[in-house]
């Protein structure tokens, strides 16, 4: 008997939920507290609670069909509810992703307005290339295989893509978005004009920066691993 793995992935998940709901409650307390009004960019952190919770109630309920099991354990009755439920993890999170990137970048509009026109360019620039990322993420995970259905269907026939350069390209774009919008507060970490409440916010901007660049490294590794694991269970299945 295999170890299973279930309870600890609906125990991040959890925890995960906890964490979002706790940073967007300081976010938009200290906004009304402080500003007395929200802007937009407190829209685009709301959007991406809410695809957050999505993603990680998803993966949760994947626990029930087979999600941290291992294949000596997995049920193939399943099979078709878990590759739906994949599906669906999967373009939830690249909205949770996007819109959370997609606010800092219309933070930055508005922190440093009228301090420097190359970083408003900048992070217009970002906001455009978020669109069309997240545009092509969901195109690729909804016509992996052709016809589409064989993404989330195991009686559907036809071909599949191998999805792992798309897994490299993606981590590309993360890391170079990440450092791109994390690391843009710390030359301003020494401007003496900046308010007591946006230095505080540009703080926790660059640590969390740093930790999700740490982060990011640490689940490309576990992608890349789960890769080669779902290739020979795949394997494994196809010749039983």
């Amino acid at each position: 008997m295999q170890p299973d793995f279930s309870s600890t992935v609906v125990g991040v998940s959890s925890a995960s939920m906890g964490a979002v709901t706790v940073g967007l409650a300081l976010r938009l307390g200290t906004r009304i507290l402080v500003d007395r009004r929200l802007a937009w960019e407190d829209g685009l952190a709301l959007i991406s609670w809410l695809a957050q919770i999505a993603f990680c109630s998803i993966i949760i309920v994947e626990t029930r069909y087979g999600l941290g099991k291992h294949w000596d354990n997995f049920d193939v009755t399943y099979i078709d509810i878990y590759l739906k439920l994949i599906t669906m993890s999967s373009v939830t999170y690249t909205f949770a992703s996007v819109t959370a990137k997609a606010s800092l970048a219309a933070l930055y509009l508005t922190l440093f307005r009228g301090r420097s026109c190359l970083l408003r360019t900048l992070n217009q620039g970002l906001l455009l290339f978020l669109v069309c990322e997240a545009i092509e993420e969901v195109a690729v995970v909804m016509s992996q295989c052709l016809p589409a259905i064989g993404a989330w269907s195991s009686s559907g026939s036809g071909t599949c893509v191998n999805l792992k350069p798309f897994w490299w390209t993606t981590f590309a774009c993360y890391m170079a978005t990440n450092i791109l919008l994390f690391f843009q507060p710390i030359p301003f970490l020494w401007y003496k004009g900046l308010p007591p409440y946006e230095l505080a916010t540009l703080v926790g901007i660059a640590i969390a920066g740093i930790l999700t660049c740490i982060v990011s490294l640490l689940r490309q590794a576990a992608v890349a691993k789960i890769g080669r694991d779902i290739t020979c269970t795949w394997k494994k299945s196809r010749k039983g």
